[in-house]
């Protein structure tokens, strides 16, 4: 048998072998203390919460056993299934959790992804961790231990019944034990702070109880990338909190996004309309116009602030393409000249996205008198007109124009010429997403977005949408569906080949 074939016909015995061995624990209470050494600069966590998981995944096969079948490839040629001793040393259901941090005083404020349980047995979790079986650099510390495996480039640090896993987001960065040592005493000692205590959003995420939750804070979320300085998202909301579970037809979501301020978003209509074949991504909100006067500062000089003077909160905003060139602004830093004794503003200029390449995007809002506004355009000698819209300048950014438009009571700002007929959808917040159309248009930014994009794209995503449900004073909370493959299976049954894929890719 082939090794691929090997690894897919042992894949199906592990996978079972830890539901049926998991579920005889099901009614066992998770303890989950490792949850709360996860440090306070956290940038993003995601937490599995493989009891759950184990639990319906067992009530399914148990009463449609035959259900498996469904996601096995045809044409596959038998083998004898082999059950893998190299087991990885955790705990099977307690939560297992991953996070992203990033450590400003490494070149280029590098970015670290984390893994993080609770282990059964240290040796074997070390044994598992060590893939290129070398004798790793050994530190003990703080009354654990930093293992540096230097040829695998990655760190493992264990205290107590803890281990955590330390790798680099670009993998061409170097890891050292001294990075290990840092993020042993930014977790495990005594002057740690922990993001639980940190964040009572993320607090009340651990507490929740599905498939898997994603926790994210300001300007770490669904719009991560994708412009959302220059739309203003950040400024609403200090974090998010992602629900998800594998439900019958569909990956079913319940988010929450916890409010800067009170009031700051108000219940409109809840009409939603479906994606034109333009639209790859759009979001819709009802804002609080008088708590948010300056959400346009970013897009608009400040003469041009009478634009949004009329504006009644309805806003709407659609990615609706990608550019493959980065886009710069201008950053100024305060120094002291010591030879003059003088402050002085240095300006240098950065791009404004160094993990994506961003998208074109039109933004519309809603206006009490779109026709006065439209006479102001008309007159303002600043603003330049060309094949029906107007366009100027935007504030810190280098050499890159905002459109704008008129049509009725609508303005449209848009990052490029608007070459479509735009239609807002107003309401008091949605979310869609075209993700088969999003990853095919995306252009690489990097060698290594080349090389994961296909095989993101074996996942069959389809869709993803976000519905308003209800609103309390600290957040409020969507429901949401992610459609993928074939709506006739289970979406527990889904996850299992695109583990698979995962695992005989890498």
């Amino acid at each position: 048998m082939n090794k691929q074939n090997l690894i897919k016909w042992s894949f199906w015995p592990i996978l079972l072998a830890v539901i049926l061995i998991g579920y005889s624990y099901i009614s066992a209470e998770s303890v989950n203390k490792h949850l709360n050494f996860i440090p306070s600069h956290a940038t993003a966590v995601v937490v599995l919460d493989s009891k759950y998981l184990a639990n319906d995944l067992f009530e399914l096969l148990k009463f449609n056993p035959t259900k498996i079948d469904e996601v096995l490839s045809a044409g596959e040629s038998e083998g004898a299934p082999e059950l893998s001793a190299d087991l990885p040393g955790i705990v099977p259901l307690e939560k297992m959790a991953f996070y992203i941090y990033q450590d400003t005083r490494t070149k280029d404020q590098q970015l670290f992804r984390c893994f993080i349980a609770t282990l059964s047995d240290e040796s074997q979790f070390l044994r598992k961790m060590n893939g290129m079986r070398e004798k790793a650099i050994v530190k003990d510390i703080g009354g654990g231990q930093v293992h540096f495996f230097k040829e695998d480039n990655k760190l493992v640090l264990i205290k107590e019944n803890i281990g955590l896993v330390i790798e680099p987001i670009i993998p061409t960065f170097k890891l050292n034990i001294a990075i290990g040592e840092e993020h042993y005493k930014s977790v495990f000692s005594n002057e740690a702070v922990s993001l639980s205590e940190a964040s009572s959003s993320f607090s009340k995420t651990l507490k929740q109880k599905n498939h898997v939750n994603i926790w994210s804070p300001n300007g770490e979320g669904v719009l991560r990338g994708f412009g959302e300085e220059m739309i203003g998202i950040d400024k609403m909301f200090n974090s998010q909190s992602i629900s998800v579970n594998l439900i019958d037809d569909n990956v079913e979501t319940i988010v929450h996004l916890f409010l800067n301020e009170k009031d700051l978003i108000i219940e409109k209509s809840t009409d939603i309309l479906p994606l034109n074949n333009e639209e790859l991504l759009r979001l819709s909100m009802s804002l609080n116009p008088k708590k948010l006067k300056d959400y346009f500062q970013t897009l608009l000089p400040s003469e041009k602030y009478f634009l949004a003077d009329t504006w009644t909160g309805q806003i709407c905003t659609s990615i609706i393409g990608f550019r493959n060139q980065p886009v710069y602004k201008l950053k100024s830093n305060t120094i002291i000249d010591n030879s003059k004794l003088d402050t002085v503003i240095q300006i240098d200029t950065v791009e404004l996205s160094r993990l994506v390449n961003l998208p074109h995007f039109v933004l519309a809002i809603e206006l009490e008198d779109g026709k006065t506004v439209r006479e102001l355009l008309k007159i303002d000698s600043t603003i330049r007109a060309k094949d029906g819209y107007f366009y100027t300048k935007i504030p810190n950014l280098i050499n890159e124009n905002i459109y704008i438009k008129i049509i009725g009571n609508n303005l449209l700002l848009s990052s490029t010429p608007l070459g479509l007929k735009y239609e807002p959808s107003y309401s008091t917040f949605t979310f869609s997403m075209n993700i088969e159309e999003l990853i095919s248009n995306y252009p690489p930014k990097d060698m290594l977005q080349a090389l994961l994009i296909p095989t993101i794209n074996k996942f069959d995503f389809k869709s993803f949408e976000m519905y308003y449900d209800k609103m309390n004073d600290d957040f409020i909370c969507l429901h949401g569906k992610l459609k993928l493959g074939k709506e006739d299976i289970h979406s527990l049954l889904k996850v299992i080949p695109f583990a698979f894929n995962m695992a005989s890719e890498f």
